[in-house]
Order: C-alpha cells, then structure tokens, then sequence
C-alpha cells in the first residue's frame, strides 16, 4: 500500500491513522511528494499489472484523495524507474526514466495540474546513448533543473533545464560531476539563487557527499565539487 500522514507546520501530526493513498494490494515501490498549496502529487512505482508503471494521485489539505486507488503516468507498457516530483506552486513535474530501445534508458517528464490531469504530452528530457536513470527535480528561478546518473561515457552525473511550459533548454545536457565518479543517486534543490546538486562523491577514494552549484542560465560555478561529509 501507498499511505501518509499529514504533518502541521509546527510540526504536529495531525492524522490518527495513516491515509490510504492507494489500498490495491501489490508491490508499491519509490514513494515521492510534493506540494503546492492546498494539494500534494504523491508518485510511486506500481507492479500490479505484472510491470512497473508510474502512478500518481493528489492529496488535499483536508485529507481527501483524488483519485481513490491512484492513475497511471505516462504511456503504458514500458518498465519505469524511481519517480521524482516538484511543482512550482502553480502545477507538478514528475520526471522518471524508462528503457527507450535495447539497453538505453531515458529520462521522461510530464506536467500534471492540481485537478489531477497530465498537462500535454510527455516531455523527452534527454536521450544519450546508453542508460540515464535515478533522477531528481527541483523547481527555482522559473524553471526546472533535472538532474540524473549517466552512462553515456562513463559513471557520472547529467543535467538539463526544462522551462514551465516543458520546454528543454539544454538540449545535449550538461556535464555535471568528473568522469568515472560513480554517482549512482543525486538529488537536487534550489537555494534561492543556485541549483545545488549533491551526489556521492568517490573521486577520493572515500564515500563521500559532494556537491556543485549550477546558475539558473546553466553556468557551473564550481569546477571541483564541494565536500560537504567525508568518511576519511
């Protein structure tokens, strides 16, 4: 089952029970949310129907569900992976990966409004040779920044703006950790200024978080990532 738990500013729970997002037994897999006023889109990957499918369903502030049981994301019959989501306050971004040919795989995203709808069609984010996979979003300066693991080359990290309208600003992508790094997860977020993006940074030998800032025109402004825990 997919459940929440709706949580005050100060920090009080305020559901005696979880809330049933989704009651269907099966294998429910990377839950994710994001909330804008009013609604939270929780994500997650569904098995029941023998793959793995996207599926999605709005949360209202007052604990209603809509809808009941959750719908699918995207176009049917491709195994998807570890969903991720943002809104900008006004709509969401869920973004994913999916197998685009033999041995690819590609980073996906759609638009969904607060009625609970996919806005236009699903939107390619990239598609390098090879497998891109275990994304994250964050929405900030008026767009959305997607960052994600890459095997175009070698093991590192990949990014690419996408505007509001689901535009893709960064059509080849930038380059956002060395070569070789291993980042298998990063995530992103905004400061209010920058996206930073954070990853497992092993270039040292050791198991360490690393991060970079990224402007909101696309400049990196930091040319070795920046330490931030090391297990040395």
């Amino acid at each position: 089952h997919v459940r929440a738990l709706r949580v005050s500013p100060s920090g009080v729970v305020l559901d005696g029970s979880p809330i049933a997002i989704d009651a269907v037994v099966s294998v429910k897999e990377f839950p994710r949310v994001a909330a804008l006023p009013g609604f939270a889109l929780i994500v997650w990957i569904d098995l029941a129907a023998g793959r793995r499918d996207v599926q999605y369903a709005m949360l209202r502030s007052d604990g209603v569900v809509l809808p009941s049981g959750g719908i699918a994301l995207g176009p049917i019959g491709a195994d998807k992976a570890r969903p991720t989501v943002a809104s900008n306050g006004a709509e969401f971004f869920v973004v994913w990966s999916e197998p685009a040919g033999v041995l690819t795989e590609e980073i996906f995203g759609a638009r969904n409004s607060t009625a609970g709808a996919q806005i236009g069609p699903v939107i390619a984010i990239t598609s390098a040779p090879n497998r891109q996979f275990t994304s994250s979003v964050a929405y900030g300066a008026g767009m959305y920044f997607v960052a994600w693991h890459d095997h175009r080359i070698a093991h590192n990290s990949y990014g690419a703006r996408v505007r509001e309208d689901g535009v893709v600003l960064d059509s080849t992508a930038i380059e956002l950790t060395p070569l070789g790094s291993e980042d298998d997860h990063v995530e992103v977020s905004y400061d209010g200024v920058n996206f930073v993006v954070f990853y497992p940074h092993l270039e040292t030998g050791n198991s360490d978080i690393g991060a970079v800032r990224l402007t909101p025109q696309g400049e990196k402004l930091d040319p070795a990532p920046t330490v931030i825990a090391s297990s040395a």
